[in-house]
């Protein structure tokens, strides 16, 4: 995969006020089960000047709706990506509605999903009543 420029580290310090308060929504915002999973993806993200840049990574958590990723290209809040479960194969549109700020090289990126894709992940989601036991 060929370097971008924009695919360094993100300076998330720098993005706009209003960008940090509407992710922050992100984090509330609950429409599927969540489940801790890293499964291999591969993103691939077009920027404005149409030069398109990809990324091997993995994901933290994911949902029918979407997914917590982690990356290193720097990307901001409704851009719109391509991600691949390299597992599978399988693709689905997205885009970005959670920047974390940067605790080290790689940033927490949520994504959510064009349409519902409760398939994509290959794994059976809890029912919506579930609650883990900590018994």
């Amino acid at each position: 995969m060929p370097a971008h420029p924009r695919c360094g580290a993100a300076i998330i310090g720098q993005m706009p006020k209003v960008e940090r308060i509407q992710s922050t929504r992100w984090l509330n915002a609950r429409r599927s089960q969540r489940v801790v999973l890293r499964l291999p993806i591969a993103v691939r993200a077009q920027f404005e000047e149409k030069d398109a840049c990809a990324e091997k990574s993995h994901t933290l958590v994911v949902n029918a709706h979407g997914a917590l990723i982690a990356l290193t290209m720097r990307v901001h809040l409704e851009q719109p990506l391509s991600l691949q479960n390299l597992s599978s194969g399988k693709e689905q549109l997205c885009h970005v509605v959670h920047v974390s700020e940067r605790q080290s090289e790689m940033s927490e990126i949520g994504v959510e999903f064009a349409d519902p894709a409760p398939h994509f992940w290959n794994i059976d989601f809890p029912p919506t009543d579930w609650k883990p036991s900590l018994d």
